[in-house]
């Protein structure tokens, strides 16, 4: 098999995506559907939840793998324009993760959070802490459809439409954030969220901290979506960010009966420039499609019902824990940076999810990722299998297993061991995850 995709027939990445779906479907035929979907109910008005005693959940996550391929040395360059090649293996690696989150709610429309993180670094052999969210949210109750809340502190913010590959409309990131005072008011369709908060200075910055006032807005009236972000920083050195995004979403009339069919699209920009230099800043776009099939009945002129959620396993981010529907998803994105000249700057990425297999082992399902980046023609496949374990023998465990395939230059998903690669590398990596709740 010849790893190195050629930059002139894209198509391929789509091709390859319906294979891989008709590949997964007979595996998945006997499973038991997943549970249908009833028509939503008219909105009730919102109220916070009024917790007599905090609620304490924690988390333990242990993971290991082993990476290994050939890379290409510089020397001698052969007539074909390659060096010699080298087979390699990394040392196993290895990480352990816990986590706690207290949770209350003492009065209504007062809500209380906080999460505390600690995470081994493998070459120190010491635990990091890390506070990634703290915060106290006061909500007003909602009347004609219409509410205000406010909250302070640290509460992590994702902004943007990107899942698979890089986000830059996130211009609000969990590594800057420390303390924050953020207003969000909502009237019918129209949502406005003002945020400010103190960033905290990186280790490689030379000045504090400084201030950095963020406003995104929405207005999602029906099957259309829309949003608009700004953001300034009082630093003098850095630059200004807006980002803006179109999409809808709506039903496929081609269906399997019994079945619902689902489309959403959008397509995002974000620049990034200097005060001064207005017309000389950095671009990017990202365009990204999500297509659904489950179960249920749909009315004509209302949105598809929300799938039912299953509980989130301890180990995922806030980011991931969206994705946990019990159907069919083919998620596609493309993405093109500016920084990165000509053709030389896209990227494109599809992910395929099967349905959850139920079964005297558990619960289980598939996604197979791929992805390449024309800049250097890496890329990468990566089958994964994900599930709990049935309750009678691993309670409240996810296990997860992940076998990335690798190729290409230093851009590729083996770029964490950068003493292995060289400018062409393939690679496996192999990831098994342990997580428990309690």
């Amino acid at each position: 098999m010849h790893l190195f995709h050629s930059a002139r027939r894209p198509p391929r990445l789509l091709l390859s995506a319906a294979v891989l779906l008709l590949a997964t479907l007979p595996v998945f035929a006997g499973s038991t559907p997943p549970t249908a979907v009833a028509d939503p109910a008219p909105p009730a008005p919102e109220t916070a939840p009024t917790l007599p005693w905090p609620q304490l959940t924690g988390f333990t996550r242990v993971w290991g793998g082993a990476v290994a391929g050939v890379r290409e040395l510089p020397g001698t360059v052969a007539a074909d324009g390659r060096g010699p090649v080298q087979l390699f293996a990394a040392n196993p690696l290895y990480g352990m993760e816990l986590g706690l989150q207290l949770q209350a709610a003492p009065a209504p429309g007062l809500h209380l959070a906080a999460a505390a993180e600690l995470a081994l670094d493998q070459a120190s052999m010491e635990f990091a802490a890390a506070l990634p969210e703290l915060y106290l949210q006061l909500t007003t109750p909602t009347r004609y459809d219409a509410g205000l809340q406010l909250a302070i502190g640290r509460r992590p913010q994702e902004w943007g439409i990107a899942r698979l590959l890089n986000n830059p409309a996130n211009l609000v990131s969990d590594s800057d954030q420390a303390i924050g005072l953020g207003l969000s008011a909502r009237l019918l369709s129209l949502q406005l969220q003002g945020l400010g908060y103190l960033s905290e200075p990186e280790e490689s910055d030379t000045a504090a901290g400084h201030a950095v006032y963020s406003l995104h807005t929405t207005f999602n009236p029906g099957w259309f979506r829309s949003s608009l972000a700004l953001q300034q920083r009082t630093a003098e050195d850095l630059p200004l960010r807006a980002t803006a995004a179109l999409g809808f979403e709506a039903p496929l009339p081609f269906a399997p009966s019994g079945w619902q069919s689902t489309i959403d699209t959008a397509a995002e920009g974000t620049a990034i420039w200097e005060p001064e230099l207005l017309w000389e800043g950095e671009f990017f776009l990202t365009v990204a499609a999500d297509w659904r099939l489950q179960r249920g009945h749909q009315r004509r002129g209302h949105p598809p019902a929300p799938a039912p959620q299953r509980p989130p396993p301890p180990d995922l981010k806030r980011s991931q824990q969206a994705d946990l529907h019990p159907d069919w998803r083919l998620s596609a994105e493309y993405h093109f940076d500016s920084t990165v000249l000509g053709t030389r700057g896209n990227e494109a990425a599809v992910r395929i999810k099967t349905p959850y297999w139920r079964g005297p082992a558990g619960e289980w399902r598939v996604a197979v990722n791929k992805r390449y980046a024309w800049a250097d023609g890496s890329g990468s496949v990566t089958p994964k299998l994900t599930g709990q374990p049935a309750p009678q023998a691993l309670p409240h465990t996810t296990l997860s297993a992940a076998l990335p395939i690798a190729w290409g230059g230093r851009d590729s998903i083996a770029r964490q061991n950068h003493d292995l690669l060289g400018e062409r590398t393939a690679a496996l990596h192999l990831t098994l995850t342990l997580g428990v709740d309690w």
